[in-house]
């Protein structure tokens, strides 16, 4: 599934930013270690690699959402939208309707994955500390220069502590990849 696909490189790219912020002293922090160890002349500072580590996440998310929803309705076209949270009430529905004896992956998803959800639609893992300006099509980290009016803003890259955000967002996509690959796919698809 190319959903894992996505996730995994969240992850790998959280692991090498966890190695170029291994060092205490910020400054150091803010050279371009990882597009050096790929032979690029970026002049990118390692702090924007967040960008993709989201972006790549949400995008994975989706992918499994979508697939889970076409395997839970073979009726099912394929969904347009980007809207995380408009996909994952189209899943909790189809299995409710199709699958009512799943209460506790129905639970699951209205909680857990709904709140990790949230965290990236509304920008709360980083940018934002209120439930608005959601990212209903997965532009804020694909176009942060856009400054899209619509979605949460990406700021002051620089300044946050990258260490326990990272550790936070490896968390969240591995129970997410667990969750959809062991509970949704296996059990209810």
């Amino acid at each position: 599934m190319g959903a894992d696909m996505y996730l995994a490189t969240s992850f790998l790219l959280c692991n090498e930013m966890k190695e170029s912020f291994a060092s205490p002293i910020n400054c150091l922090n803010n050279d371009q270690q990882i597009d050096k160890k790929c032979g690029f002349t970026s002049s990118n500072p390692d702090y924007e690699m967040l960008m993709p580590v989201i972006f790549n996440l949400k995008h994975g998310i989706e992918l499994f959402l979508k697939a889970f929803l076409m395997k839970t309705n073979l009726k099912q076209e394929y969904p347009t939208s980007h809207d995380l949270l408009i996909l994952l009430n189209f899943l909790i529905s189809n299995i409710i309707n199709n699958k009512p004896k799943e209460k506790k992956v129905i639970e699951i998803l209205n909680k857990d994955i709904r709140e990790i959800i949230e965290k990236y639609y509304y920008g709360l893992y980083a940018f934002s500390k209120y439930k608005i300006n959601p990212d209903t099509n997965n532009e804020a980290e694909r176009y942060p220069e856009y400054r899209n009016c619509n979605c949460y803003k990406i700021d002051n890259l620089f300044d946050l502590n990258y260490n326990e955000l990272l550790e936070m967002i490896k968390k969240d996509i591995q129970y997410i990849q667990k969750f959809f690959r062991e509970e949704i796919y296996k059990k209810v698809c």
